[in-house]
């Protein structure tokens, strides 16, 4: 279909429903035509604060490792060379500790 436009000239018209009247489109739409971009919030720096307190999460996380590690009866040094070289991934660690690579 087309459709004349306030200049003058034609335009191609996309069709909607019944009820909605054509929308005059000109060239090629664009993705955001269809999507909008997102609003997103602006990013932050880091602060030394949140170093800290993704660090000891870090901590945190591999102590629960060399813990479930000694439930299982593993030695607490092969336990902590396991999650070391396997970056806390008590998996990992474990794969690590049964194919009999010390850490």
């Amino acid at each position: 279909n087309l459709v004349d436009d306030e200049g003058g000239g034609a335009a191609e018209a996309e069709m909607g429903s019944p009820a909605d009247p054509p929308r005059v489109v000109h060239g090629t739409p664009s993705i955001t035509s269809f999507f909008p971009p997102a609003a997103h919030p602006p990013k932050r720096q880091k602060t030394d604060e949140d170093r800290a307190a993704a660090r000891l999460s870090a901590d945190d996380k591999f102590e629960a490792g060399v813990a479930q590690l000694l439930e299982m009866g593993y030695g607490e040094a092969d336990a902590r060379g396991a999650l070391r070289h396997s970056a806390a991934n008590v998996q990992a660690a474990v794969e690590r500790l049964l194919h009999g690579v010390s850490g």
